[in-house]
């Protein structure tokens, strides 16, 4: 009996406790409250907004998820349920000082990586036909979002879903006559400075260098404001304009500072590497991959003809 009076009156206290203690207790999730799409926004902060849902979709279904109890920043997250080509998927956005990781989704991921999203920042995670999230930081509006699907996750499809929400609008680089900087890799070059071998050799304090056979290199130093140099090389392959990047990292990240919705999102092995790949079929296209060892994020671009198969192959002599 003494024991059932102990239960009786545990249960008692639970039952007083707030929801949002109660669900910290208990483990279960926080209210969730239904409604308006202004509704969910007012509630997430009062400069806070939910990114455009992609072209097609019309409706969803909206709702906000109350801060947790003691939560210093009251963060209330709003989100939005809506179909996209067939798949259910799950928006969800906070006022957020950095990217972070609110998705609820937490399983043995086959992908996870630093992945950019529109013009920021952001990471890709999934298990290749089952469950995924792309989540990145607008510093516009200093805001995370992420977007997630229970099935079906690919890198293309994950991509191609974040790619149509987020921000792609920034600042155009200057022109520079007589450079030939047209199309999408080539322009972003004029936010460089030109310089030679030797001197793009000691900021990096590697030799970054064109393949064997190349033609005209042209190199270049991206100013970076005290984080590690950036440094490309341009130059001619085969008839193909290409361009090659490298700098220093912790962690396997895009370093072309090319922003482009890419419609093709493919990975690939090549030698040790997991390489990635991004392009626009028989036209521009860009692969990226990280050497752990080294601490070095590469990445390589055509301006023509890509592919699989030309992609790796503009890679091939760097690895």
């Amino acid at each position: 009996m003494k024991i059932l009076r102990i239960l009786l009156i545990l249960a008692l206290m639970v039952s007083l406790q707030a929801p949002g203690a109660l669900a910290e207790m208990t483990g279960l999730p926080n209210p969730i409250h239904e409604a308006t799409r202004r509704e969910a926004e007012e509630a997430a902060g009062e400069f806070f907004s939910l990114p455009p849902l992609p072209d097609g979709v019309e409706e969803a279904d909206y709702s906000y998820i109350d801060a947790l109890q003691g939560d210093p920043k009251g963060r209330v997250i709003a989100q939005a349920m809506f179909d996209y080509q067939g798949t259910r998927c799950l928006l969800r956005g906070a006022l957020t000082d950095e990217l972070e990781d609110f998705s609820g989704m937490y399983h043995e991921w086959t992908f996870d990586r630093g992945m950019r999203i529109g013009v920021f920042h952001g990471r890709v995670m999934f298990v290749d036909g089952g469950p995924g999230v792309a989540q990145w930081y607008d510093v516009l509006q200093s805001s995370t979002y992420s977007v997630s699907i229970d099935e079906g996750a690919t890198l293309e499809k994950l991509m191609t879903l974040a790619n149509s929400m987020a921000e792609y609008q920034y600042e155009e680089p200057p022109e520079i006559p007589g450079e030939g900087l047209e199309g999408i890799v080539l322009p972003g070059l004029a936010w460089a400075e030109k310089t030679d071998s030797v001197a793009l050799a000691k900021a990096l304090g590697f030799a970054l260098e064109e393949p064997q056979g190349a033609e005209n290199p042209r190199y270049y130093l991206y100013r970076t404001n005290g984080d590690d140099p950036l440094a490309a090389v341009r130059y001619e392959l085969e008839g193909r304009q290409q361009v090659f990047w490298a700098r220093e990292g912790d962690e396997a990240f895009d370093i072309s500072e090319v922003y482009h919705p890419w419609p093709k999102w493919e990975i690939a092995a090549l030698g040790p590497f997991e390489t990635i790949l991004s392009y626009e079929p028989g036209g521009e296209g860009l692969i990226t991959w990280f050497d752990h060892q080294a601490g070095v994020n590469h990445a390589v671009a055509v301006v023509t003809d890509a592919s699989p198969e030309t992609l790796l192959a503009a890679a091939s002599p760097f690895i």
